[in-house]
């Protein structure tokens, strides 16, 4: 059973990411190159895997996308299979990394990125019957290093802020 403060906890960090993900669909699309973002949910997604563990991350994550793609109506078109197809195959290769306990926060982030990258080319590709995407790879596979970082520095200091504030729940 979840106590009180590990459900508000989780809440508010769903609540974020589903926020994160809109604005960033929404105001950051205009201004990259298609298919890289900076993955700012992610931010909730590190906290919660390193603040409470795996299967959180998993059931966050997973309601991020269903409730995010319900809100901007796409819920089942192709933004919403391309995402939840990419995180499930993403975090069940992540659950072996993080279970070798030799990474740190940026190898973990930077590693959800990449992995996210490249099955979502994999479902693009699938989807629209062509490899061509596949060229698109080592731009995604660059940038999903960097914003990984970017997400872990983000995660980490959120860490360290609530420490004094949260019991670690794990």
């Amino acid at each position: 059973m979840m106590n009180t403060k590990k459900l508000v906890t989780l809440s508010f960090f769903l609540s974020l990411a589903i926020i994160l993900n809109i604005v960033e669909n929404v105001a950051f699309s205009f201004f990259f190159v298609p298919g890289i973002k900076l993955g700012l949910a992610n931010i909730a997604s590190i906290f919660i895997l390193y603040y409470f563990g795996y299967k959180e991350m998993i059931s966050v994550n997973i309601m991020r996308i269903i409730i995010a793609n319900l809100i901007t109506g796409t819920l089942f078109g192709m933004p919403f299979v391309i995402s939840m197809f990419s995180s499930i195959c993403s975090m069940i290769l992540l659950y072996i990394f993080y279970r070798l306990n030799k990474l740190s926060i940026y190898g973990i982030s930077m590693i959800q990125a990449v992995l996210f990258n490249i099955f979502q080319i994999i479902v693009v590709c699938f989807l629209y019957g062509t490899n061509v995407f596949f060229y698109y790879l080592p731009y995604l596979i660059f940038s999903g290093l960097i914003t990984g970082y970017l997400i872990a520095i983000s995660a980490s200091y959120i860490i360290k802020a609530t420490t004094k504030v949260l019991p670690n729940t794990k």
